[in-house]
């Protein structure tokens, strides 16, 4: 059912709200090993692959994007 009102699989749909929450905080100017920890990533170097990943650009590559 999640699916069909999704497209997209509760899994997927979990990853990309952290990478959502992980951007906001970015955005915040917070350093990506405090971002990593509260979006709820194993590590900082986690979060790196999942953003890439994800929204196609590194921690850095956001945060300076918002400067």
């Amino acid at each position: 059912h999640f699916m069909a009102v999704t497209g997209m699989s509760p899994r997927k749909f979990s990853l990309i709200e952290r990478a959502r929450k992980a951007v906001d905080l970015l955005q915040t100017g917070l350093p990506a090993s405090q971002v990593a920890v509260d979006a709820g990533y194993s590590d900082q170097p986690h979060l790196c692959r999942s953003l890439k990943a994800i929204m196609g650009q590194t921690p850095m590559q956001i945060q300076q994007t918002e400067e």
